[in-house]
């Protein structure tokens, strides 16, 4: 906009003794601010004008005359103009831009320095004529926009509409929910363009990966998150354009189109829903990682996975980009900040496999006085059984929360296990349930290893001479325990080593919540592998459902 004093009627401009001669057609870039019609309709346009224009003027008030433009520390370099997020398009769009200084002495055209702005924006020259800007990736338009600001949220999003060849409404109020809208347009019109996902900050490994197995198997404590380290899980989709401050140098893979198009099994390509992104990803590694509650104040072992991108590094055409994503709720998972780039070509196997899954901002669970946690499980994938075998849940898929309602509702939860030495329709449950009020404190939890039969139907329930009877799941309620334990509150912890069971190690600790003599038990449950005859570790074999 120029800062100018128009003399005799519109169509004359006096800025410090030139004169700038306007047409009619010029005025219609003023725009009526007051119509919301209106606004939406040139904000909409507004690319395609700058593109259209004979002429283009960039009036830089911070920038004085006789200036050195090629310093990287000039007054030009750091004008306010290249930091605001309008400007982007003002500088993309035409084809003929002259730059002035604050007395409207002329610094020089796109043209004629081009290679300094390149310098100044980040973008790279052939991108700087929009001719070639359809040749662009998602993450490399954003990252063009991380360093800028405008006065408002939501025209952060707005402002990149024509660098995105983009039309939709303008809702003033929505906040950053504008930028989601613009991404999921963007998910639309270019849905094999997986850059759109590829920001963060590159790292070699996840943070959240558990490495230290002695940690895992409850030989020493799990540590507390650091407010540094902790990582709230994230929708695929990101929150502003600075999250792609690092991403300018992915594109999408050569590959995408086989993806989604090419094969025997084609492949879904990305779709908004239920405030995430459901889509078909290759999965790269499945690990056992850190999980951080707040309140309690907890860290749960989880299971993740490493999902591959279709997209690359510039720098390595042979690579991809992964993310981890961690569990959350019984359907979703959740990203971190966190990618990394695998740069060893004989990985793209793991495209030939892929997995349907739903990433999304976790919405975090409200917990109750008596809820159970699971916070350590050796084993992650057992079966869970709440009252009747008919009542599954599976904890590898959800909160490993056991919720008090359900301990009214059932008088007993329970995990199934299967033993290798036992044939594999043998095994044993660990139940837990609620005992009458024993202390202040309220309830403690019963453990109870119950020999159980799962692997199906059975004439014989005293199998193998044990003297003892295998129970039917569907008899769990009714069934007698051979060993079992209450434990002691606030924390007990309940080692057991009979044969012919692995050796199990439960502890309980009950933990307040932020409410007032609220609380929940925090359960670590390890189940050790099985020793054979000579004393040597089985695998012992998890029945899931």
């Amino acid at each position: 906009m120029l800062n100018a004093t128009v003399l005799n009627g519109p169509g004359l401009i006096l800025t410090t003794g030139k004169f700038f001669k306007l047409t009619k057609t010029d005025f219609r870039c003023c725009i009526d601010k007051t119509s919301s019609a209106e606004l939406s309709e040139a904000i909409n346009s507004m690319f395609r004008w700058y593109q259209n224009a004979v002429v283009c003027y960039a009036f830089l008030s911070d920038v004085p005359n006789c200036v050195d433009i090629s310093a990287v520390d000039s007054p030009f370099a750091k004008s306010r103009w290249f930091t605001r997020g309008w400007t982007l398009q003002e500088l993309i769009a035409p084809s003929n831009l002259i730059f002035f200084s604050k007395d409207w002495e002329q610094l020089g055209t796109k043209a004629m320095i081009h290679a300094v702005l390149s310098t100044i924006s980040g973008i790279e020259k052939d991108f700087l004529s929009s001719e070639n800007l359809e040749l662009a990736s998602a993450a490399k338009k954003m990252s063009w926009a991380a360093s800028r600001k405008t006065s408002r949220t939501e025209d952060m999003a707005y402002c990149l509409l024509g660098i995105f060849d983009l039309n939709m409404p303008l809702i003033y109020g929505e906040g950053k929910k504008a930028f989601r809208r613009l991404q999921e347009e963007l998910l639309k019109s270019r849905p094999g363009d997986h850059t759109i996902f590829a920001w963060g900050t590159i790292v070699s490994s996840p943070s959240i990966k558990i490495t230290n197995l002695g940690l895992y198997l409850d030989e020493e404590p799990v540590p507390l998150a650091q407010s540094t380290t902790y990582q709230p899980l994230l929708s695929l989709l990101a929150e502003s354009p600075q999250d792609f401050a690092s991403s300018g140098g992915f594109s999408p893979l050569p590959l995408s189109s086989v993806f989604y198009r090419g094969g025997t099994q084609l492949a879904s390509f990305p779709v908004v829903v239920d405030g995430g992104v459901r889509l078909d990803l290759p999965v790269v590694d499945a690990f056992d990682s850190i999980y951080h509650w707040k309140s309690p104040e907890i860290e749960q072992i989880r299971t993740a996975r490493v999902v591959a991108l279709l997209c690359y590094h510039e720098t390595n055409r042979n690579s991809f980009l992964k993310i981890p994503v961690q569990r959350w709720g019984t359907e979703y998972f959740g990203r971190t900040r966190e990618m990394m780039i695998e740069s060893d070509p004989t990985k793209y196997n793991v495209f030939r496999n892929r997995q349907t899954i739903t990433v999304a901002t976790e919405r975090r669970p409200l917990l109750h006085t008596g809820d159970a946690i699971s916070r350590r499980h050796l084993f992650p994938r057992s079966s869970l059984c709440e009252g009747s075998v008919s009542e599954f849940a599976d904890t590898s898929n959800d909160d490993a929360i056991i919720e008090a309602r359900k301990f009214r509702a059932y008088p007993w939860f329970g995990y199934f296990y299967g033993v290798q030495d036992l044939g594999g329709k043998h095994g044993f449950a660990i139940r837990f349930s609620r005992t009458a009020k024993v202390s202040e404190f309220g309830d403690a939890l019963l453990v109870e290893l119950i020999p159980a039969s799962i692997g199906g139907d059975d004439d014989d329930p005293y199998f193998d001479n044990l003297e003892m009877r295998w129970w039917d799941p569907m008899e769990m309620q009714d069934a007698k325990s051979v060993h079992s334990h209450i434990m002691r509150i606030p924390f007990d912890k309940w080692e057991l080593n009979a044969k012919p069971f692995p050796a199990i190690s439960i502890k309980a600790e009950r933990m307040p919540l932020d409410v007032s003599q609220s609380y929940v038990d925090v359960l670590d449950i390890v189940v050790w592998p099985v020793r054979d005859s000579n004393d040597r570790f089985r695998t012992l074999s998890i029945i899931d459902r």
